[in-house]
């Protein structure tokens, strides 16, 4: 039993320090929760010719940089209007596939952020993350250091010791034996006695 509860007040000093890390990051995290917006979600399919289209632009933009500073004109009006119309072609994508995003907060038990809001995609994001293995260890965590601070409570393994009144001199305790120097006398008078009268 002894040894069991040195185990876990070890045991439990270490989950404290883990809670600690958790409870810090969610501070540190509160400053990067992004606010109620909207967002642009491309789909899958897509994406890959809308970043193609997105690279191609700058690249006419820079391009035509270059002509005009070498006094090409005409041809650094042509690329202009190619990149012009690829533009266009990006914010029509862009609108087409933008969507209130009703901002994230973050989970205080594991620190993670996560999508506020009750659309169905926020729900089932937050649905996700409830069943997440992060989620679920932080949970028990946090659970065993209730249980671990209760029994050791009951037990009154962290009381603090209760503070005894001040004693005269002659009553402290002799760091030798434990004994107050008071006593030790009597009784040092009292075992010469019992030796003289033998």
């Amino acid at each position: 039993a002894k040894y069991r509860l040195q185990y876990e007040k070890e045991f439990l000093a270490y989950l404290e320090e883990l809670v600690t890390e958790a409870d810090n990051w969610v501070e540190r995290e509160k400053g990067n929760v992004r606010g109620p917006g909207s967002q642009v979600v491309i789909p899958v399919d897509q994406k890959p010719k809308y970043d193609q289209q997105i690279e191609q632009q700058q690249k006419l933009l820079a391009e035509s940089e270059r002509l005009a500073e070498n006094l090409d004109v005409d041809g650094a009006k042509s690329l202009m209007q190619q990149a012009a119309a690829l533009q266009t072609a990006i914010d029509e994508v862009k609108k087409k596939y933008t969507f209130p995003y009703d901002g994230q907060e973050i989970c205080l038990t594991c620190g993670v952020r996560v999508m506020s809001g009750e659309s169905q995609e926020a729900v089932n994001k937050r649905g996700s993350h409830l069943m997440s293995k992060m989620h679920h260890g932080y949970t028990k965590i946090r659970a065993t250091i209730a249980e671990l601070k209760a029994k050791h409570s009951e037990m009154g393994v962290f009381e603090e010791p209760k503070q005894e009144a001040e004693k005269p001199e002659k009553d402290k305790p002799d760091a030798r034996n434990g004994r107050s120097p008071e006593r030790a006398a009597r009784r040092l008078r009292s075992r010469s006695r019992g030796h003289r009268s033998r």
